[in-house]
């Protein structure tokens, strides 16, 4: 059997409890994604974007990788050093959040 043929073959398979772990684990990826994103487009480093929010540098190094802080206060921070609306990384850090404890 081909690759090819393989692929296809799975491709037309119902949804699979991997696959819907692997969606669960975009999501919970969410604020991560989209906190790097946003840091490139304003072309600042990763130390630069913790110093403007205040956050160490360990803490926006874990935010990239996936840690999703509970505090809204550091939700508006993070929200002032990406020039971002505070209600994008609500949103973001709940889906993240409720994502996480699934997978």
């Amino acid at each position: 059997m081909s690759m090819h043929q393989n692929q296809s073959e799975l491709a037309s398979l119902p949804a699979t409890e991997a696959t819907r772990q692997s969606d669960r684990a975009w999501l919970a990826s969410s604020l991560a994604r989209y906190v790097v994103h946003h840091r490139r487009e304003l072309d600042l480093t990763v130390a630069q974007a913790a110093k403007l929010s205040g956050m160490e540098l360990s803490e926006w190094l874990a935010l990239e990788a996936g840690w999703v802080p509970g505090d809204r206060k550091v939700h508006h921070a993070i929200a002032g050093a990406l020039q971002v609306d505070i209600s994008n990384i609500g949103i973001l850090a709940d889906i993240a959040t409720n994502h996480q404890h699934r997978c």
